[in-house]
């Protein structure tokens, strides 16, 4: 930049020459993004689900709330698969089915009391 040579005779002249000797203005700044919208805690979100809000906020009127409504169905009352189909056990070519071990001895008579004798 060359330094101002010009002799000035009126402010307005020496403003148009600092004007023009002033470097140009920066580009103006982007605009922040946006505010991500707010997490809503999960006990709000809970808690309307069961109040049957969230249904009423998807169009969906059911009345006083109480139709249609799967909020409270949680824990022991809720709907559980059907357990698959049993199938029959099919044994194995050349299997058979255990044997019981012969039974043991009858016991012997131990006791003097048994034996017959007495005193």
């Amino acid at each position: 930049m060359q330094p101002v040579t010009k002799i000035v005779q009126s402010e307005e002249e020496r403003e148009a020459l600092l004007a023009a000797a002033l470097p140009p203005a920066p580009p103006p700044a982007p605009e922040p993004e946006p505010e991500p919208p707010k997490k809503v805690p999960f006990y709000q979100d809970f808690f309307s689900k069961m109040a049957g809000r969230a249904a009423a906020k998807q169009g969906v009127s059911d009345g006083y709330g109480l139709k249609n409504r799967k909020g409270f169905r949680g824990g022991v009352n809720k709907p559980k698969p059907k357990p698959p189909k049993r199938t029959i056990w099919k044994p194995p070519p050349g299997w058979e089915p255990p044997s019981r071990p012969p039974p043991p001895p009858a016991p012997t008579v131990v006791s003097w009391y048994d034996a017959g004798k007495r005193l």
